[in-house]
């Protein structure tokens, strides 16, 4: 008893229409991909640094970013108080931020996160509250943030370009090449 195979019918090859919507496909996904990329690396704070002296009456805040550090100061005034706010996303756990607020304006210091933020920024606010009233230590210095998260988002980021960039080549080798266009003329036989 003999079975018989026939070889597997050859897909007929893509139409350039196709070829150039499936090119924009795929460079639309990689441009995405390079702006979450560009995102993560230049606009996420991947640490804080926080530096209040009483002396100077200011506090120096640093936003450590993978492409480089933002740093800005603050002045603080005497009536000046260190707050906690937490703000509740629909979904995910909720954000903490420590604020100095002024005569009614807010002005932003620190983000925390994991599981205990709120305790560690409501220690934070307490110390910062100690020097404004003069009963703490002159200098408080505070550390937040782990650049290990950011690094993560891009190496998720980078595996993402890489497997758009192999779907690529893998349905362009499926395809096989491009098919003449109709007005082309054969090549001459040598």
């Amino acid at each position: 008893m003999s079975t018989s195979q026939q070889p597997p019918a050859r897909e007929t090859p893509a139409t350039p229409a196709q070829r150039r919507m499936l090119a924009a496909l795929f460079a639309g996904l990689g441009l995405l991909g390079l702006a979450v990329l560009w995102v993560v690396v230049f606009h996420v704070a991947a640490r804080y640094r926080l530096t209040c002296t009483r002396a100077a009456s200011a506090c120096v805040v640093v936003r450590e970013r993978l492409g480089g550090d933002l740093t800005y100061r603050v002045a603080v005034s005497p009536e000046a108080r260190a707050v906690v706010t937490t703000t509740r996303p629909r979904r995910g756990t909720p954000r903490v931020f420590l604020e100095f607020v002024t005569a009614g304006e807010r002005t932003f210091l620190v983000e925390y996160q994991g599981r205990a933020a709120h305790e560690r920024a409501s220690a934070a606010a307490a110390r910062l509250n100690a020097l404004l009233a003069g009963t703490g230590a002159p200098v408080v210095e505070e550390a937040v943030g782990s650049p290990g998260v950011a690094w993560g988002l891009v190496g998720i980021v980078l595996a993402l370009l890489t497997g758009i960039s192999l779907g690529y080549r893998a349905v362009r080798a499926r395809w096989g090449p491009p098919a003449p266009d109709r007005g082309q003329l054969p090549a001459p036989a040598a």
